[in-house]
């Protein structure tokens, strides 16, 4: 991992940084702002628009103002986090190709940020990640925090679900996938899928020594395998620098485990049964 400088005054919380921009920015132009809220106001009175529309701008104007500072404070956290970490930040990053069941949910996919780096020899990377379902009044956003890692094995594309995580129960229902049978004391926090008759291949991975590994960390997020790429996902964004070590150290901790696997992990497609779930 190579060496990078780190700022002197780290960012510890999205809010913290946020709050910070925006007292600076007040002071530094908030006057910008009062006389455009004044003129916005004698134009809406000028205008004869309601009062609760003469009431709502000056309080819309800030929170788009607020929200702009938030932005910033979150560019800021990921290249900090990026950089202490000899990474790279990426403002970019496209999911069109992601062959994950996460990203076939709902509308409007979005990555917010993303972090690109190694670990211990594995090209690893992490992104902020949201899509939305329905609309209207019934539109819901769905927000994760996403770890992907690259191993040189292939693997059939498997599915272990954490019994806390029941986003994507009916995903499972709908497309009929085969459901493991796991030892007595896994069951309860585990459910593991993979495609028919791959069922050998996917107990080869999730062997019991890992499901304990998974037990013993208390892990509570999703793993999904496919095309030789690990995904974590973890529901909810990062709010902290000190929650996002914490999230990455165990995650850290499960490559180390599963690389001597994984990395030499093959199998060979059985007949004309699909390996993808």
């Amino acid at each position: 991992m190579q060496e990078s400088s780190l700022p002197e005054t780290p960012t510890e919380t999205i809010s913290g940084a946020t709050n910070v921009i925006f007292k600076e920015e007040l002071a530094s132009s908030g006057w910008k702002i009062a006389v455009g809220i004044v003129l916005l106001e004698m134009v809406l009175f000028y205008l004869q628009a309601p009062f609760e529309i003469l009431f709502i701008a000056p309080v819309f104007t800030i929170s788009l103002w607020y929200g702009n500072a938030r932005g910033k404070a979150e560019i800021k956290f990921w290249k900090e986090f990026a950089q202490s970490h000899g990474w790279f930040y990426e403002e970019d990053k496209s999911v069109s190709d992601e062959k994950a069941l996460l990203f076939r949910q709902g509308d409007g996919p979005t990555v917010l940020h993303a972090v690109r780096g190694v670990h211990n020899g594995q090209p690893l990377s992490l992104f902020e990640y949201e899509y939305t379902t329905g609309s209207g009044k019934y539109k819901t956003t769905y927000s994760y925090t996403i770890f992907e890692i690259k191993f040189i094995g292939a693997f059939p594309h498997l599915y272990l679900n954490n019994t806390k995580n029941g986003n994507y129960l009916n995903l499972f229902e709908t497309l009929r996938l085969s459901k493991l049978s796991l030892p007595a004391e896994f069951e309860k926090k585990f459910v593991l899928y993979a495609p028919k008759e791959y069922e050998i291949e996917a107990l080869a991975i999730f062997s019991p020594d890992t499901l304990q590994f998974l037990l013993d960390a208390k892990w509570s997020y999703d793993l999904e395998l496919v095309e030789s790429e690990l995904i974590i996902v973890r529901e909810s964004h990062i709010l902290g620098r000190a929650e996002l070590e914490a999230v990455l150290s165990n995650v850290c901790g499960l490559v180390d485990h599963l690389s001597p696997k994984l990395n030499r992990f093959r199998f060979s497609p059985i007949g004309d049964h699909p390996s993808n779930l």
